[in-house]
């Protein structure tokens, strides 16, 4: 017999079940939890590097038609550091196969980051054994300091930047979890889906059930 979708009545049967999406929600939102620390985790190594201008040296280190100190801001010589971090990447890959760790552009690429916090720049790299994540970052700080250096000498970084690397490529004693948050977030919404449909079920009257016979 055929049957007529009623979107009111639906509504109301899933505000009055309101406890069964609850319920779908925390379980998916459980379940999202439970697979993703079933993963493998990930450690990750951190290191930071400071970057100030010192204008009280800078005269000295101006030549003429050269941009003066005063106009040489803190973004300027922090996104030239970046530059060289970022520059350094391929070198850093050939030197960890050379250390014979395994490390391609793919896994090298998803696996570190660069963030900028204020006059800090932080290089970090993740890996399955916290030595390799160490490692890595440890080759990292130093190709780019040897790259910031020759960025000073042929005028990429103006000598009156001062760079340091002032925590060295750290060894991660716990494990890091990525994207936990979003995880969850998906496990919920499936669960809302399917708390919703539970509720909403039966949605439905049969058509011609409230007329009397015969007519």
């Amino acid at each position: 017999m055929e049957t007529e979708f009623i979107p009111l009545d639906a509504l109301k049967r899933v505000l009055r079940l309101w406890w069964v999406v609850a319920a779908a929600v925390i379980i998916g939102g459980a379940v999202g939890f439970v697979f993703h620390r079933l993963h493998p985790p990930l450690y990750e190594s951190t290191a930071t590097y400071h970057v100030n201008l010192n204008f009280n040296q800078a005269d000295q280190f101006v030549k003429p038609g050269d941009i003066k100190a005063s106009q040489y801001n803190e973004d300027m010589a922090l996104s030239a550091v970046k530059a060289a971090l970022v520059e350094v990447e391929p070198a850093v890959i050939a030197d960890a196969n050379q250390a014979n760790i395994t490390l391609s552009d793919d896994t090298f690429g998803a696996n570190n980051n660069i963030a900028r916090l204020q006059a800090f720049w932080e290089i970090s790299f993740r890996s399955r054994d916290p030595k390799i994540a160490q490692k890595v970052v440890a080759l990292w700080t130093d190709e780019a300091t040897k790259a910031m250096y020759v960025y000073q000498q042929d005028g990429r970084m103006k000598t009156y930047v001062y760079f340091e690397l002032i925590n060295k490529a750290s060894l991660p004693a716990r494990p890091t979890y990525y994207g936990t948050n979003q995880m969850v977030l998906a496990g919920g919404l499936v669960g809302l889906v399917i708390g919703i449909l539970l509720a909403s079920l039966p949605f439905s009257r049969r058509q011609g059930a409230a007329q009397p016979r015969g007519e």
